[in-house]
């Protein structure tokens, strides 16, 4: 699974099914007008063992010719959040949550999904959050979507080091390449 292309998948899955942006939640960007949808992975887990492969890359320096390649299932959950102003029917968060939701039964849409290595798995009910925004009534919907798609991790013992020590302070520095959080591991923090 590429990380990218899951996560394009499921924005165009959202896009295509309801004609609005949508983005992920921590992802840079400017105000978007409404109504628009946010993306949150709120939850990973695997299912059963993963399997662990070696292979020997001769090229490689000594010591590091073995590279391991971690594969098996995920299941992610993701949040999907819809915004609207418009309290009219048909415009509203519900209806874009319940079209989002009846949308995953599309041959169009399963097709889109399973072509990208996702398999629709559950949701949850919706969650009607409206609420006041800049003295105007806002529209916000929410539901909880579960997917598995198939993991695979190549060097996956990349010798990256451990953390020995963390102080925290109250500046960040470094140039912002510099400053990746592995999600793999931490998750959508």
């Amino acid at each position: 699974m590429n990380w990218q292309d899951f996560q394009d998948a499921i924005v165009a899955w959202i896009e295509n099914s309801l004609g609005i942006k949508a983005i992920w939640m921590n992802q840079a960007r400017q105000n978007i007008p409404k109504p628009f949808v946010t993306l949150q992975i709120i939850s990973m887990r695997s299912i059963g063992e993963d399997e662990v492969r070696y292979e020997t890359e001769l090229l490689n320096d000594p010591g590091h010719e073995e590279v391991p390649t971690v594969a098996g299932l995920r299941q992610i959950t993701i949040r999907v959040i819809a915004y609207s102003r418009d309290q009219r029917a048909g415009l509203d968060g519900v209806f874009f949550i319940e079209k989002a939701r009846s949308s995953l039964w599309r041959p169009t849409i399963k097709t889109a999904l399973q072509t990208a290595g996702i398999g629709y798995v559950s949701d949850q009910p919706l969650i009607s959050q409206d609420a006041s925004f800049d003295q105007r009534y806002e529209s916000i919907c929410a539901m909880d979507v579960t997917f598995n798609v198939a993991y695979n991790l190549t060097n996956a013992e990349d010798e990256t080091g451990y953390i020995d020590k963390a102080e925290m302070t109250s500046d960040i520095t470094g140039l912002a390449s510099e400053l990746q959080i592995d999600h793999e591991i931490f998750g959508n923090i």
